[in-house]
C-alpha cells in the first residue's frame, strides 16, 4: 500500500468518525430542542393605548425680542438673564435729554398757537363790528339817494366799503380757523412728545422671564423705525408657564393624530419621569423635508411640573390616538405572518389563523380566532429558532481535505 493510498484512507475514516459525531450532536439537540419547555403565554383581556411616536423641541408660547422705538444711549439696565418680570417692569432707560427738550418745545408751541389763535378771534370781532357800521352806512346812502339828501357818489363809495368790510369779516374767520388747526398740531406734537419721554423706559410687554439681555449700560441703541436691520434688540423675553412642544408628523401618522388628544413626553434631564400635554394644533399644509411630507403637530405642555422645563429642550412624545379597554390581547411576538395569513402556534403545535387589530408595539389585539383563557407560544421567533437550530448548526461539520499539489 503507497503513503498517497494510506493517507486518503485514514482522512476517510476521520470525515466519517466527524459524520457520526454530529448527526449525534443534531439529534441529540433535536430531542433537547423537543423535550425543553417552550415559553407560553395566556390570552387576556386588557387595555391597549395606541400611540405616534414623533421628536420634538420645547418653545415658548410667547416670546418676543423688545426693541426701543426711540434712538439713544442706555443709562441704566434694569434686568439680568434668567429674571422673572411682570407685565410693564421697567428693562431699561434711555437717557432722556433729547426728549424732555422736544416736549418743552413742543409745549412752547402749543402757548404760541394758543396766543395766535386768541389774536385772530379778536380781530374777527373787530372786523365783524366793522362790517356792522359798514353796512349801516349803506344803508343811509341809499335812502338819502332817494331822499334827494345824499349824493349817489358817496351812497356808492359806502357800498363799497360794506362789500370790503365783509370780505374782512370772511378773511379773519379764515385766519381764526387756521389758528385752531395749528393749535391742534401742537397739542398732538405735545402728546407725541411725552409719549416719547415715556418710550425712553422700555418695559416689559407681557410677564415672563428674560431669556437673554443685548446691551449694556452705555450702549448705543436704534430704532426699528425706518431700519432695515430691525434696529437694536435690547432682551428677549418668553413666557415659560405657557410652553409648547413642536414636532412633525410623517404622513403614515397625521391621519390618526387629532386635536384635544393625549400627550405624554420625556426629556433628557429628567430621564425617570413623564410630562403630560395635550394637541393642539396640527398643519394642514405638509412640507418636504429630505424628500419626506411633514406635518407640524404643536402640543401644550399642561403638567403641573411646566416649571422643571426649559426653552429649546429635545422632547421624544407619544400621542395617544386610540384607546381599547377589555380587548383581547396577546404579546406581539407571538404572532407570525405568512404572506397575507397571521397565525399562532398553540401548546400542542397546531397553529391557528387569527385576525388581529391595533397594537401599541409590545401587545396587539386578537379581534378573531382565539378565546380568552387560551394559551399559545409567547414567541414564535424563538420557536422556529429552536426548530432550524440543527439544520443551522449542520455546517460546523469539516470538508473534505485539500487537494493540494504533491509533497
Amino acid at each position: 500500500m503507497t503513503k498517497k493510498r494510506t493517507r486518503a484512507l485514514a482522512w476517510g475514516a476521520l470525515v466519517a468518525a466527524a459524520l457520526i459525531v454530529a448527526a449525534g450532536l443534531a439529534m441529540s439537540m433535536q430531542r433537547a430542542g423537543a423535550d425543553a419547555p417552550r415559553p407560553m403565554v395566556r390570552v387576556e383581556r386588557g387595555d391597549l393605548v395606541e400611540v405616534a411616536s414623533v421628536s420634538g423641541t420645547i418653545e415658548p408660547h410667547a416670546q418676543v425680542d423688545v426693541h426701543s422705538r426711540l434712538a439713544g444711549e442706555v443709562v441704566e439696565v434694569a434686568v439680568e438673564e434668567g429674571q422673572s418680570v411682570e407685565q410693564g417692569a421697567l428693562l431699561f432707560r434711555l437717557d432722556p435729554s433729547d426728549a424732555q427738550r422736544a416736549l418743552r418745545t413742543a409745549e412752547s408751541e402749543v402757548v404760541r398757537a394758543r396766543a395766535a389763535l386768541a389774536e385772530a378771534s379778536a380781530q374777527v370781532a373787530s372786523a365783524q363790528a366793522s362790517a356792522r357800521d359798514a353796512q349801516e352806512d349803506a344803508r343811509v346812502g341809499e335812502r338819502g339817494v332817494e331822499l334827494g339828501l345824499t349824493a349817489p357818489e358817496t351812497a356808492r363809495q359806502s357800498a363799497h366799503d360794506r362789500d370790503v368790510a365783509g370780505t374782512q369779516v370772511a378773511l379773519r374767520r379764515a385766519q381764526v380757523s387756521s389758528a385752531r388747526a395749528q393749535l391742534a398740531a401742537a397739542e398732538l406734537a405735545v402728546e407725541e412728545a411725552r409719549r416719547n419721554l415715556e418710550r425712553t423706559d422700555i418695559r416689559a410687554p407681557f410677564a415672563g422671564t428674560v431669556l437673554s439681555v443685548g446691551v449694556e449700560r452705555g450702549s448705543i441703541v436704534s430704532s426699528p423705525m425706518g431700519n432695515v436691520s430691525g434696529g437694536t434688540t435690547l432682551v428677549t423675553i418668553a413666557d415659560l408657564r405657557d410652553l409648547r412642544v413642536i414636532g412633525q408628523l410623517d404622513e403614515a401618522q397625521v391621519g390618526r393624530v387629532q386635536v384635544g388628544q393625549e400627550v405624554t413626553f420625556r426629556v433628557d434631564a429628567y430621564a425617570d419621569r413623564t410630562f403630560a400635554g395635550r394637541v393642539h394644533r396640527v398643519s394642514p399644509l405638509g412640507v418636504v423635508d429630505t424628500n419626506v411630507v411633514v406635518f407640524d403637530v404643536e402640543i401644550v405642555v399642561t403638567d403641573p411640573d411646566v416649571a422643571l422645563l426649559r426653552s429649546g429642550m429635545s422632547a421624544d412624545v407619544e400621542i395617544v390616538t386610540a384607546r381599547q379597554e377589555g380587548a383581547l390581547l396577546v404579546p406581539l411576538t407571538a404572532i407570525r405572518s405568512r404572506g397575507a395569513v397571521r397565525e399562532v402556534e398553540l401548546a400542542d403545535g397546531a397553529r391557528r389563523a387569527v385576525r388581529t387589530g391595533a397594537t401599541d408595539g409590545e401587545h396587539i389585539v386578537i379581534v378573531e380566532g382565539l378565546d380568552e383563557g387560551d394559551e399559545i407560544v409567547a414567541d414564535s421567533r424563538a420557536a422556529r429558532a429552536t426548530s432550524e437550530a440543527p439544520a443551522r448548526r449542520s455546517g460546523l461539520l469539516p470538508g473534505p481535505p485539500s487537494r493540494g499539489g504533491r509533497r
